[in-house]
């Protein structure tokens, strides 16, 4: 853990704002139903998990490589997590029409998120866009921070 990420999460810990406020599903469906990562992943595929904000230029700008990954690459499932929340859902559903991303996208926050990769990759969310990689068991086995392409995606599963 670098000093700065480290001198960040003992501050928060110090003040008392480690997530402690989260509700126990922060992640919702657009339509506002509880979901957990869990329901997303482990089901005998491998799933990429993208999570993106609706104000991000990289996203807007990379967001094909996610949808070639979906198009291109049928033997995993792709998801989409707005850290938009509930108060940017109407940002994240234009977002989602303009780039046609066909594929399931949740609503969730910069805090859930991170509070989920401490717990499952000991790091932090570093910003967006974050490509999280489960294998067809549900496991965790990668983090990538930026973009990822078709041709690194299917070259990294090939090296598993």
């Amino acid at each position: 853990m670098t000093f700065l990420k480290r001198s960040l999460v003992l501050g928060l810990l110090g003040a008392g704002l480690w997530f402690s406020t989260l509700p126990s599903y922060a992640m919702t469906t657009l339509s506002g139903k509880p979901i957990k990562m869990e329901q997303l992943v482990g089901k005998g595929r491998w799933a990429a998990v993208e999570i993106w904000a609706s104000y991000c230029s990289v996203c807007r700008e990379n967001m094909h490589h996610l949808i070639e990954i979906d198009q291109k690459i049928p033997a995993i499932d792709v998801f989409g997590i707005s850290i938009d929340d509930q108060e940017g859902k109407e940002e994240a559903q234009r977002f989602i029409q303009q780039h046609k991303m066909r594929f399931p996208n949740m609503l969730s926050n910069s805090a859930e998120m991170g509070s989920y990769l401490m717990k499952h990759a000991d790091e932090g969310f570093l910003g967006t866009p974050t490509l999280l990689l489960f294998s067809p068991k549900g496991q965790l086995v990668a983090v990538q921070p930026g973009p990822v392409t078709v041709d690194e995606l299917k070259k990294f599963i090939e090296k598993l």
